[in-house]
């Protein structure tokens, strides 16, 4: 069900669709946009903007007006009462306890605004979005809204966000996000990733965005409230209509990895080893940008469940003292996990330890050759790249074997191996001189 009849029933969505079609059928250039907001996503646009803006004007109950006390509100209106004539003007809005007119209703909110209320000024905002009796002003509407928001008034920051969002842009569709977010953690807007998905069907592009910024958002704020939320989105693909249950069950998995009892409940039905795994995915990528305190709590959680490949990543962590002392010899131990657990970086990553001599563990070209000989067959490029140094050389028990040795360097190369690939230019280039 969309925003609309959600507001206003089918019936009443259907008209005020055509009403507010129909004003806003010449939509000037967006500022903040090089080409115009395409015709048919343009109308869709403001008829949710309009709409989903006049949130105030939500019309009274019968159960609100039957409190109303009509001439002390008129006498709080003369004395300058901007809560007052806010509700005032919704009155004359809806025509209850009063004859229906919108000139009023006009009137009062401007009045309402200027007095201070913020409702008053969200009301105003919403008029100045649409062009209604005053001049279509997007820098004052957005001026209403944000001093409605910092003095309270939560629907203004999604009504802000609904104007940043038709603006359209980069840089605009990110603070459209960005304020939603923000409410959305402060618990002010429980509705806003329904409101982010009426949002994002009219736009394909934007859904697609939404998802993409979502959930990269979720990951490194670390809030396991919003990754929860965003999860159930993303799992019933609700944002622009993309399901991404891989990303779904990431979100999840990191929120449970950070102790968050509703997302380990959610994951409760996924193998152990599924969940180890994604723990040591998410903790590689907060390791790749910086976060090492957040990649060795997924680590932690991922070995502890018996996942190989988290072992040697915890061995990298000691090795390059990635937000811990740096100690050899534990990441040794690692890396030694790592091999009898069956990781092949671990056991690559045991060879170059035995090649050098690190960790506490005895320089032995030996066991080296023997570990990368494994480490190669089963495809770890940096094996491959290593083995063919060794048969180049004559390392370990090897005799020199020039042959392998290339071919094995190519296919470390193939794979995007640095190391293979700066030596086969470095071989060609000496071939030719």
């Amino acid at each position: 069900m969309s925003i609309l009849n959600k507001l206003f029933g089918r019936k009443k969505a259907e008209e005020a669709s055509e009403d507010v079609e129909a004003k806003m059928s010449n939509i000037e250039m967006m500022r903040g946009n090089d080409e115009p907001v395409p015709a048919e996503n343009a109308a869709s646009y403001m008829t949710l903007m309009a709409l989903k803006a006049q949130l105030f004007a939500t019309l009274p109950s019968d159960n609100e007006t039957s409190t109303v006390d009509l001439a002390s509100l008129q006498e709080k209106c003369q004395q300058g009462d901007g809560d007052a004539q806010f509700m005032m003007g919704r009155l004359y809005l809806a025509g209850k306890l009063v004859e229906r007119d919108d000139d009023k209703a006009f009137h009062y909110f401007k009045l309402s605004a200027e007095n201070g209320s913020p409702k008053g000024k969200n009301a105003l905002g919403t008029y100045y979005l649409q062009g209604v009796y005053v001049e279509h002003d997007y820098d004052k509407a957005i001026d209403l809204f944000r001093q409605a928001y910092q003095a309270g008034y939560v629907n203004a920051g999604s009504n802000l966000a609904t104007v940043y969002t038709v603006l359209g842009g980069d840089k605009n569709k990110e603070k459209a996000f960005q304020q939603l977010l923000k409410q959305a953690e402060a618990k002010q807007l429980p509705d806003i990733f329904t409101l982010i998905c009426d949002f994002s069907t009219h736009d394909e592009a934007f859904g697609k965005w939404c998802v993409d910024y979502l959930y990269n958002y979720a990951i490194h704020s670390k809030n396991c409230g919003l990754m929860n939320i965003a999860a159930d989105a993303l799992d019933a693909g609700a944002i622009g209509g993309h399901q991404e249950n891989g990303a779904a069950a990431y979100l999840y998995i990191l929120s449970a990895a950070l102790g968050n009892e509703e997302a380990q409940h959610a994951i409760s039905n996924i193998e152990k080893e599924r969940v180890a795994q994604v723990e040591c995915e998410i903790g590689i990528k907060l390791l790749t940008d910086g976060d090492t305190d957040g990649a060795q709590t997924l680590f932690n959680s991922s070995s502890a469940k018996g996942y190989a490949d988290a072992y040697c990543c915890l061995g990298y962590i000691y090795e390059g003292g990635l937000g811990v002392t740096q100690d050899n010899h534990q990441a040794a131990e690692y890396f030694k996990a790592a091999h009898q657990r069956g990781s092949n970086n671990g056991t690559c990553s045991l060879a170059i330890c035995y090649a050098n001599g690190k960790g506490g563990l005895p320089k032995d070209m030996s066991k080296a050759f023997e570990l990368f000989k494994q480490s190669a067959e089963r495809g770890n490029a940096l094996a491959q790249y290593n083995l063919g140094i060794f048969y180049l050389n004559g390392y370990g028990v090897v005799t020199p074997n020039s042959e392998e040795a290339i071919n094995l360097l190519k296919a470390s190369a193939n794979q995007g191996c640095e190391e293979a690939i700066e030596f086969l230019n470095r071989i060609r280039k000496e071939s030719q001189q």
